[in-house]
């Protein structure tokens, strides 16, 4: 016959009223709010890659990782740098709500975010929008009407002929 045991566990401690508590939201590595579109690998496990010449396109999402609801995208996996992100490449995301896209990034597909039905915030770190291709249409395909695309003060994206597709979607941090 097995016993058991009950331990009552007292309540943990009150904050005072002017201590506060951070939680870092990132995986490990830095906290969203402190990306600044440096190499970064925090998030490297959850996606597929596809090697494309010298350098890997973002395919797909792994199943474990469809509920995110933030990310921030790798800059480097085997030793290359991460620059393109490929059609359908967040299909099923439907709690992802905001992406940070860093400054190794040079190519968007054609609805790389359908599905992503939270979606609410893009975020680019790249201040020349012409060293980024975004497709002429169709980037936000299956995103929120309501989804933006954030550029850092001062960025120049309005001269790039794609970007200026996408211009009423732009909004600006610092």
């Amino acid at each position: 016959m097995e016993a058991t045991v009950s331990i009552e566990l007292p309540e943990p401690p009150a904050l005072a009223a002017d201590e506060t508590v951070t939680v870092d939201t990132s995986k490990g590595g830095i906290a969203f709010e402190d990306y600044e579109g440096e190499p970064n690998i925090d998030y490297l496990d959850y996606f597929i890659y596809e090697l494309s010449g010298s350098t890997y396109t973002i395919v797909g999402v792994k199943d474990e990782y469809m509920g995110m609801t933030e990310v921030i995208l790798p800059s480097v996996y085997e030793d290359k740098n991460i620059t393109a992100i490929a059609s359908g490449a967040f299909e099923g995301c439907t709690d992802l709500e905001r992406i940070h896209i860093g400054k190794t990034y040079k190519s968007l597909s054609e609805s790389a975010f359908d599905g992503c039905i939270s979606l609410e915030r893009i975020y680019f770190y790249e201040t020349d929008g012409n060293l980024i291709a975004p497709p002429p249409t169709g980037l936000l395909d299956g995103a929120p009407n309501s989804a933006k695309i954030y550029i850092p003060e001062g960025a120049n994206f309005s001269t790039g002929y794609t970007w200026s597709n996408y211009l009423e979607r732009f909004e600006y941090f610092s």
